[in-house]
C-alpha cells in the first residue's frame, strides 16, 4: 500500500490551474483566491493556494483532488462499467481519500513505486502540488500505517484497526494543557473542560480496537489528576486529598468526581466497544432471504437513535415477548421484528412493527411465520 501525504495541499495550490479547469464562477473565484489573509491586523496577500480556515478553502481542494481516483484507476486498468460498478481490476487497485489524505492499494509494492507513485507526481505537478518525500510510504500492510488517526495492521494475517500512537500523544498532550491552564480552579469545573475532550476522542475511536488503549488513557489521567490535586494542597497527606476529590462510585473506587457525586470525569474505559458493521451492498429488501439483515438495521437504528420509538413499543406490548409472552429486560434482549416484511410491502412505521427475544425473532424467521395474525390487532 502507498501511503502518500501532500506538502502543503492548502498552500500551493496552482491559481491558474484552478482558474483554468474548475467550473465555477471565474471573476468570484479570482476574488477568493486573491483575497488574501489577515493575522495581527496586517493583511497577507495570497499568491498560491488557498488560506487554511477560509469557508471556500476545503471545497476548492476537494474539487482539485477530485479526479485523483480516476486518474489512478485510468493507469492502472481499472474499468467501470455504465453504473460505475468495477468490472475489472486485474491490479486490485483500490484508492480511499479524504480531503488531503489519501491511500492506495495494490497487489505489488513494484507496481505501486514503478506506475502508480509517478502517476501521481505527474497529477500533482499539474496543480501545483507535490508529496512529501519524508512522509509517502510504501509498505506491507502487515507493517501497518496510520490514516485519520487510526492505525491499521495486519497481525499474522488479522488486520486490526487501533488508535494511531500520534493521536493517543495529541490527545495526552492536550489534556496536559488543559489541566495545567486549570490547576487553580475547581474540580467541577476542570471536569467540565475535560470531559467533552475525552468524550469526543472516545466516541471517534470506540469503534476500533481500543479498549486497551482507553484503560491506559484512563490510568494515565488518574496519575495527572493525582499530581494536580497534590499541587494544590501541598501540606494535606494522601488520606485527605484521596477523601477530597476521589470517591467510590458503585462499584468503582476512586472515581475522580466531587463530594456529591453528581459531577464526575468521565471514563474512557466504561464506553462499549462497538464495532461498525459494513453495509451489505448485495442486499435487496425484495429478496424473503435478506428481510433478517434490513431487520438488524432497523434494530440498530431504533436502539441507538430513536430510544422514544422503542419505549412505545414496549409499552404497547406491556414489556412482553409478543411470541412467547414473557418479559423483555435489558438481560434477555430484543429484536425488532416486522410484521408485513418488506418484500410483501411491509415497511418500517411502528405500526408494523413489534419487539420480540432473539431466539423468538430466529424461531419466526426459521417457521417462516412472519406475520402472525394475533399480531395484527396491534
Amino acid at each position: 500500500m502507498l501511503d502518500a501525504d501532500i506538502k502543503g495541499c492548502f498552500d500551493n495550490i496552482s491559481h491558474e490551474w484552478m482558474l483554468k479547469h474548475l467550473n465555477i464562477d471565474k471573476p468570484i473565484l479570482s476574488q477568493w483566491l486573491n483575497a488574501g489573509f489577515m493575522e495581527s491586523g496586517k493583511v497577507y496577500p495570497t499568491l498560491a493556494g488557498t488560506p487554511q480556515g477560509g469557508i471556500i478553502s476545503p471545497t476548492l481542494m476537494n474539487m482539485v483532488l477530485n479526479q485523483l481516483q480516476g486518474t489512478i484507476e485510468e493507469a492502472s486498468g481499472v474499468k467501470r462499467g455504465k453504473h460505475r460498478e468495477i468490472r475489472s481490476n486485474v491490479k486490485r487497485v483500490s484508492v480511499i481519500r479524504y480531503a488531503d489524505d489519501f491511500v492506495v492499494t495494490a497487489h505489488s509494492q513494484a507496481f505501486l513505486v514503478d506506475t502508480i507513485l509517478p502517476c501521481i507526481n505527474e497529477f500533482m505537478s499539474q496543480r501545483g502540488l507535490a508529496l512529501s518525500p519524508e512522509k509517502t510510504h510504501v509498505r506491507h500492510i502487515s507493517e501497518g500505517f496510520d490514516f485519520l488517526g487510526q492505525n491499521l495492521r495486519k497481525y499474522n494475517g488479522k488486520l486490526l484497526v487501533k488508535p494511531s500512537s500520534k493521536s493517543v500523544l495529541h490527545l495526552m498532550n492536550k489534556l496536559r494543557l488543559t489541566i495545567t491552564k486549570y490547576r487553580s480552579t475547581r474540580q467541577d469545573r476542570l471536569i467540565f473542560q475535560l470531559n467533552p475532550i475525552l468524550r469526543g476522542w472516545c466516541n471517534y475511536h470506540r469503534h476500533s480496537v481500543a479498549k486497551e488503549v482507553f484503560c491506559k488513557i484512563d490510568s494515565d489521567i488518574w496519575l495527572l489528576l493525582w499530581k494536580w490535586a497534590c499541587r494544590r494542597h501541598p501540606r494535606k497527606g494522601k488520606h485527605w486529598i484521596r477523601a477530597r476529590y476521589f470517591h467510590s462510585v458503585g462499584a468503582r473506587n476512586w472515581t475522580f468526581c466531587t463530594g456529591d457525586k453528581q459531577i464526575a470525569l468521565f471514563r474512557l474505559a466504561a464506553i462499549p466497544i462497538v464495532r461498525h458493521p459494513k453495509i451489505n451492498s448485495d442486499a435487496n429488501p425484495y429478496d424473503p432471504t435478506h428481510e433478517t439483515y434490513f431487520e438488524s438495521r432497523l434494530d440498530v437504528l431504533i436502539n441507538s437513535r430513536n430510544k422514544e420509538r422503542l419505549h412505545r413499543l414496549l409499552s404497547r406490548q406491556n414489556g412482553e415477548c409478543l411470541y412467547c409472552k414473557r418479559k423483555i429486560t435489558a438481560k434477555t434482549g430484543w429484536n425488532i421484528h416486522r410484521l408485513v416484511p418488506l418484500y410483501l410491502g411491509g415497511d418500517n412505521k411502528t405500526s408494523n412493527t413489534v419487539v420480540v427475544h432473539p431466539s423468538c425473532h430466529n424461531s419466526i424467521h426459521k417457521s417462516k411465520n412472519t406475520a402472525a395474525p394475533s399480531y395484527m390487532a396491534l
